[in-house]
């Protein structure tokens, strides 16, 4: 089998074939296979070499290269190239440079010592300045020529003290002589200046070197600072002539700091091209994190690198994430994506109570999340928790069961509200005679997180209660009331003013995966929420404070399928509401069970109806119509322990709706209960049933009402004796419409 040899030209080139000629490149010729075309030992000595021949040369000096069978030159060239690379002084010349330089200036000093010596001394003065002069005097000319592009120069400082301190020494050794105390002084200044040297320029491992049958050699992935210098650093890149320094490495991350060009660029510059950052490292969002500097400088930035992820699986909820520091508190809710803390929620700070947001869309785990939370507060001892629902219970049926209250129905936002505003009015007062400028919590009286699921549905721009929600978010900080917003949709209406949105991200914002398209505008964050990860509960934290940093993170993962969360939330109760703010809160809190047991009987009877009665098809379409227009979903029981009996409040100054109203708690009578039918659809089903209407369907059509507003009305008719229910789902007019 024949292979390619270079011919020289001292030699004629050996007879080939026309097609063989064709095919080789200029000088190249073919010989047969174990033999060598050397051109030396071409005249008559025709002699089989070796391979150790392959890197001798021709008679006219140029080197004879070898094309062995299936390699090519660039592959030949390539391997010679990985050798050399790959010997002990090649990866450490650039480490050796201090050393260097230390050996050249002995090696001036040693010739100075020669040439006095041999001058018996005369010249020992001018030996010693000159050289010195001309160091100094050639530093100061760099400086004034290049001492724009020089400042740049991250080495810029450290070299010209350097150079000084070498100046110095010179003329010292030589006007001393030969000493010891000289060759001392050099070595160590060698190591102090070289060490913020070799602290950056590290000495990497030899070419990587496959095993035996190991298929083809991987090629070494580049440094992380050579992308930065190629990729984002060159000219025309994001941050022109910035710079790496700081290099730090473990087993998950490499760290950086990167050094910006004062007055040129700064964090904005970085977080505004974020995404030409991945795409120049070579990682994804998840694997990238930067972050202010710890020295605050804002020509400096922290760069992350996470190699080897911890949140790559799922990180399971094992208990209770609370924490207590005097009168700090916080929840830990899940490890930051490097794996160096876990992310703190604040809850608590110094006579005061801190608000939260969070936003995910459908399958980011934010349900999750707001359980495991959730049974946080409630391990405390001294956090009482309220649930909200936009969807009526439905976005999670844990919150549902287990928080101390949470209302449905089509009034339980004005039920809320107007409790919270009696509870804020009797804390107030309880401030006032303590003489304190905030409450903080007490088993005796404890904190009150409001849980806002789907806040979109009651923070509408239109809504007639924004002012009084915007009222509650400012003032409950004081008076131990805090405010946990969720919602799928971050959008300015979503919030229902810029107010509401600046008071509830002030602190701490969790963000997870959510498809909104102005979502990374309205939050003020540096990344597409809808580029994150879509593993459930991986999300980006914003800081509002010094103890919480802003970084990807993924929270602890609760399941709500197998059983885990109802186990956590029966394991741990809770505490109960402070006497005082039970009275203020009203009929619909302290009968909140047999509210709850009410709704859910109506559900049952409902539901009976419709799978009996009726038009089935007719009864659905109205009932999703109606769920649809009003946003209404299930209801279901609040399970609670026993209320506890108190003596009547005293009298309160209630502003509600912006009207001043002396009242009493209005505990002691039937008609501070919430209404299960608005008056006029009562008045209009009753009359419908007068005419004629025997089912809840013909009292829909007769009256034009929904469902869920019939079947209410119907049950308060038939609580009045107004109407009597001969058999499921069939009504009469009583003897006192009659």
């Amino acid at each position: 089998m024949p292979f390619l040899t270079r011919q020289t030209d001292s030699h004629p080139r050996p007879r080939t074939s026309r097609r063989g000629a064709a095919s080789v490149p200029e000088r190249l010729v073919l010989v047969d296979e174990g033999e060598w075309w050397d051109g030396p030992n071409r005249g008559g000595r025709d002699k089989r070499a070796t391979p150790k021949t392959a890197g001798r040369r021709s008679g006219n000096g140029s080197p004879t290269t070898v094309l062995q069978r299936g390699r090519s030159a660039e592959e030949l060239q390539a391997e010679t190239q990985r050798h050399r690379r790959g010997r002990t002084v090649y990866r450490l010349r650039w480490h050796l440079l201090p050393h260097c330089v230390a050996a050249v200036l002995l090696g001036l000093a040693g010739l100075g010592w020669l040439v006095d010596f041999s001058t018996h001394h005369v010249f020992t003065e001018p030996l010693a300045l000159v050289p010195a002069g001309l160091l100094l005097a050639g530093l100061a000319t760099v400086w004034v020529v290049r001492g724009g592009k020089l400042r740049r120069w991250r080495w810029h400082r450290r070299v010209s003290l350097a150079a000084v301190f070498a100046a110095c020494w010179l003329a010292a050794a030589i006007w001393a002589g030969p000493s010891w105390d000289a060759t001392t002084a050099i070595a160590a200044a060698d190591l102090v200046f070289g060490a913020g040297y070799w602290r950056t320029i590290r000495i990497y491992g030899p070419a990587h070197k496959p095993l035996p049958d190991a298929g083809e050699e991987q090629v070494p992935e580049t440094p992380i600072y050579r992308r930065w210098a190629d990729n984002i650093a060159t000219d025309g890149g994001v941050a022109p002539k910035s710079r790496l320094t700081g290099r730090e490495v473990d087993d998950i991350t490499e760290k950086y700091t990167v050094e910006l060009v004062r007055g040129k660029q700064s964090i904005k510059t970085i977080e505004a091209n974020l995404d030409k950052v991945y795409s120049g490292l070579g990682h994804g969002a998840e694997e990238v994190i930067v972050e202010p500097h710890p020295s605050r400088d804002p020509a400096r930035l922290a760069l992350t690198i996470v190699h080897t992820s911890p949140v790559k699986e799922t990180v399971a909820f094992t208990g209770p994430q609370y924490y207590r520091d005097g009168d700090h508190s916080w929840i830990e809710i899940g490890p930051y994506a490097d794996g160096a803390a876990r992310v703190r929620v604040p809850v608590y700070a110094p006579n005061s109570i801190r608000n939260l947001t969070i936003i995910g869309g459908q399958g980011s785990g934010k349900s999750a999340m707001l359980n495991a939370a959730a049974v946080s507060l409630r391990a405390s001892g001294h956090t009482v928790v309220f649930y909200l629902d936009g969807q009526d219970g439905v976005s999670s049926p844990q919150l549902l069961r287990y928080a101390t209250w949470a209302p449905t129905g089509e009034d339980r936002e004005l039920v809320v509200l107007e409790a919270l505003e009696r509870i804020y009015a009797v804390r107030g007062k309880l401030m006032k005679k303590f003489g304190v400028p905030g409450l903080n919590p007490t088993p005796e009286l404890p904190g009150i997180v409001v849980i806002v699921d789907e806040f979109h549905v009651f923070w509408r721009p239109s809504s007639k209660h924004l002012e009084r929600w915007e009222r509650l978010i400012r003032t409950g900080r004081k008076v131990g009331v805090g405010f946990w917003a969720a919602t799928q949709h971050p959008s300015v209406e979503s919030f229902g003013n810029d107010k509401i949105r600046s008071l509830l991200q002030q602190y701490t914002t969790l963000v997870l995966r959510t498809a909104g398209a102005v979502a990374q505008n309205i939050l003020r964050i540096k990344v597409n929420p809808g580029d994150l990860p879509t593993q459930p509960g991986y999300g980006y934290v914003i800081g509002g404070t010094e103890s919480v940093r802003t970084a990807p993170f993924r929270a602890d993962f609760l399941d709500d399928k197998n059983g885990d969360a109802d186990t956590m939330f029966e394991t741990y109760r809770g505490c109960d509401l402070d006497k005082w703010s039970t009275k203020a809160a009203g009929h619909a809190f302290i009968h909140r069970a047999e509210i709850a047991a009410q709704q859910r009987q109506d559900l049952d009877d409902e539901l009976a109806a419709w799978e009996t009665g009726g038009d089935a098809e007719h009864d659905l379409l109205a009932t999703l119509a109606t769920e649809l227009d009003e946003l209404d979903g299930l209801a279901a029981v609040t399970a609670i322990g026993l209320v506890p009996n108190f003596p009547p409040a005293p009298p309160l100054r209630v502003i509600d709706g912006g009207h001043v109203d002396d009242r009493t708690d209005g505990l002691a009578g039937e008609s501070s209960m919430p209404s299960a039918g608005g008056g006029g659809a009562r008045e209009a089903v009753l009359a419908a049933v007068v005419a004629g209407a025997t089912t809840p369907t013909e009292a829909m059509d007769a009256t034009g009402y929904g469902k869920t507003q019939v079947w209410r009305a119907l049950r308060a008719l038939e609580n009045d004796g107004a109407v009597v229910k001969e058999a499921r789902g069939t009504y009469r007019p009583g003897q006192e419409a009659q």
